[in-house]
């Protein structure tokens, strides 16, 4: 078995009642069979009070006021673990937010930016994420789960990563630069799968690595088709395109409502108003040295950690425009909070909105897409069906 691992995985150590925003509501936690067997033949003090904190038909724990789970108390501490200890704990809350994404012969695991510390811990990397690799001689457990695992694909995928990776940390490029050369790789890459053309990716993602050393990459991104982010006009056009998305998701905390209706009231005020309020955004984030960085690092969660999944339905440049949509709304989101009713004029006088407040935003908006299967596989299918995937 393989394991890998961002360079700052074992950085992470939960901060529980001192964390800025529980993790324990807002979300349905979902308990496996395992731990569901053992609660159930528990004994103890506590067994009463677990007995009722647990939706037996639903396999969850049930929610009280906000959406809190039944076990968090008033201090946002965990009472299963006080009272019985972290071993007790199910799966979901004993790996949160580590998260694992299965594949035969290897488990690649991340740190989900839906935790406010975890996302401090992505987001403020100042150096290039890389990962580590670890290895043993134990068989894979799910062996049988991966039976048409498509191991051609799943090379390919990996390889073409490592050239993603590379392009996307190419400080020298905008991180809208960036963006482009990306979408651009996927569409080809798609189109490979679609013409069932596999052996042809290497041919393509090797073209990319090249014109990226030769500084041409530019070159290879001529399509019209693809919008430039850096273009305010574009931009909103893609806001508007598929801003819709959002207001038809699962909505897990009720405040989020409010991030939505800003952006749908800044859409409404029409290309040129928009224009002229990203236009004092964009020049005073110039300011902050973090701020690319915040971006890139932001966009290489999305890939490390769904790209690959591409192996079990194909979808590969949707799992890039998985990424590329999350930080392009995620930065909308920021931008109205640092407007907060400003007009234009105002605006360009304002300051820089701080990097905790846009940690703030990006782990909120992940929450709600990753803490629901729902959301996520809508998002999905909406891309693959709106965006550069073939239909």
């Amino acid at each position: 078995m393989r394991y890998v691992y961002p360079h700052y995985y074992h950085d992470f150590a939960c901060t529980a009642g001192d964390c800025p925003d529980t993790c324990c509501a807002g979300w349905q936690i979902m308990i496996d069979d395992g731990s569901m067997e053992r609660y159930e033949q528990y004994v103890g003090s506590f067994s009463e009070r677990l007995a009722k904190g647990i939706d037996w038909n639903g396999g969850c724990f049930k929610q009280g006021k906000d959406k809190r789970c039944s076990m968090l108390n008033d201090d946002n501490l965990c009472d299963m673990i006080i009272n019985m200890g972290e071993n007790h704990l199910c799966r979901t809350c004993k790996l949160y937010p580590r998260h694992v994404e299965e594949f035969e012969g290897l488990r690649e695991w991340s740190l989900s930016v839906s935790c406010p510390v975890a996302a401090h811990i992505v987001l403020s990397c100042e150096e290039p994420v890389h990962f580590t690799e670890e290895n043993d001689d134990d068989d894979d457990p799910l062996i049988n789960e991966f039976d048409d695992f498509d191991f051609l694909l799943f090379t390919e995928l990996e390889d073409a990563r490592e050239v993603i990776y590379k392009i996307l940390q190419d400080r020298s490029h905008t991180i809208d630069e960036r963006i482009r050369y990306l979408m651009e790789l996927g569409k080809q890459l798609q189109t490979c799968v679609e013409e069932n053309r596999i052996s042809d990716m290497q041919d393509i993602y090797r073209e990319f690595a090249k014109a990226q050393d030769a500084g041409t990459l530019a070159e290879l991104c001529d399509d019209d088709d693809l919008p430039d982010l850096s273009d305010p006009l574009q931009r909103y056009d893609f806001l508007q395109e598929n801003f819709s998305i959002l207001l038809k998701l699962e909505l897990l905390r009720d405040d989020w409502q409010e991030v939505l209706t800003a952006e749908k009231n800044m859409l409404a005020q029409g290309r040129t108003h928009y224009a002229q309020f990203r236009e004092a955004f964009v020049k005073i984030m110039e300011t902050q040295d973090w701020w690319p960085v915040f971006l890139e690092n932001y966009l290489m969660s999305f890939v490390y950690t769904y790209f690959c999944g591409a192996v079990y339905d194909d979808w590969i440049d949707t799992k890039i425009m998985l990424g590329v949509f999350s930080v392009v709304f995620t930065e909308e989101f920021i931008m109205n909070e640092w407007l907060a009713g400003a007009d234009a004029q105002a605006a360009a006088g304002k300051p820089a909105i701080s990097r905790d407040a846009c940690e703030k935003v990006a782990y909120r908006y992940v929450r709600e897409v990753e803490h629901s299967d729902l959301n996520l596989n809508a998002l999905e299918e909406f891309l693959h069906a709106v965006l550069f995937s073939p239909a």
